[in-house]
């Protein structure tokens, strides 16, 4: 068995967002946030708006796709609606508060205001509203209803069961973390668009097995996990409400389970029959893209056909005892 979790963690460091775009996005967040606040002050003085940073930036998973973009969800949350604006005109104020602030357009996706970034990355602003008396916050959505979504209760439930991982064995939830971000750059690599970000930290939140320094063996299982319950049962449910399926009407099913299949045959591979550094590194690339550093071939004459070099060579000195001492 080759171990590569020392590729791994190179791996690890060459996808995940590096510390000068998350201080360059943590600027822009906060610019933007002074406008925003600014803007309501001025046209909406009765609407004050509350900013939380959530999703996978706050879970720490954010990748760098193979697009070299990445992005960062600022949650904006109001105590009351005075004037009773419907989801829509709630996100087109917040639309027209931040247009104008790059040279880019905003776009108004259902669920967020989304504001691009020439430096590859933008910010999205989920607007909620949570009424008195409620548990949960409501998401204002473009089709102009209003949705239950607690980013907060799931960031709670993941924090958690990393917590819980730590104190069984030291270092096992950051490992969780790492196996979310091999998977989520996976998932881009494969172009497994309803694969979302937040569907699979919610798969290995359900399946992960770590395993102490070897991160190749915790995606190998992880990934064999996985497989198994999809292909049992093909959804995935939030924890938290409004517990809603993840994978529900997911059109590609199909191909998603392919690319999950193909994966866990050459991670077996690897893990279990590969003989050499390199060979194990080839079959991760093949589906962790080519941004997984390639091994060291140590065992180049294991690839040769052995009875070939024999007769080829025969028994000609020095070069027989040469080959027969290596095979």
């Amino acid at each position: 068995m080759i171990d590569t979790h020392k590729l791994f963690t190179k791996y690890n460091d060459l996808i995940k967002v590096k510390k000068l775009k998350k201080v360059a996005m943590a600027k822009s967040r906060d610019n933007l946030k002074e406008g925003i606040k600014k803007y309501f002050c001025n046209n909406l003085p009765d609407y004050t708006p509350k900013f939380w940073i959530q999703g996978l930036y706050k879970m720490n998973t954010l990748i760098t796709r193979k697009n070299r973009q990445t992005d960062i969800d600022t949650g904006i949350y109001f105590s009351s609606n005075p004037k009773d604006l419907s989801p829509f005109d709630l996100q087109r104020h917040v639309y027209d508060a931040v247009y104008g602030v790059t040279s880019q357009i905003p776009m108004h996706k259902n669920k967020c205001i989304c504001v691009n970034y020439q430096d590859k990355y933008n910010i999205d602003f989920p607007i909620y509203f949570m009424p008195d008396g409620e548990i949960h916050p409501q998401l204002a959505t473009k089709k102009n209803q209003w949705i239950i979504d607690d980013p907060k209760e799931m960031y709670e439930k993941f924090r958690d069961f990393k917590q819980s991982l730590e104190d069984r064995i030291t270092n096992q939830g950051k490992q969780m973390v790492r196996v979310v971000r091999y998977l989520k750059f996976w998932a881009d690599q494969k172009d497994l668009k309803d694969l979302s970000g937040i569907a699979i930290t919610v798969l290995v939140m359900n399946s992960f097995v770590g395993c102490d320094h070897r991160d190749d063996t915790a995606l190998f299982h992880t990934l064999v996990n996985i497989k198994n319950k999809l292909n049992s049962n093909f959804s995935c449910t939030m924890p938290v409400g409004p517990c809603d399926d993840l994978l529900k009407g997911c059109k590609t099913k199909n191909t998603i389970m392919d690319a999950v299949d193909a994966f866990v045959k050459d991670a077996s591979t690897a893990i279990n029959e590969a003989r050499d550094e390199h060979e194990v590194s080839l079959l991760w690339r093949k589906h962790l893209g080519n941004e997984f550093p390639l091994g060291n071939c140590t065992n180049i004459l294991n690839r040769v056909n052995k009875p070939a070099l024999i007769a080829a060579i025969g028994a000609s000195k020095p070069y027989s005892r040469f080959v027969k001492s290596f095979i």
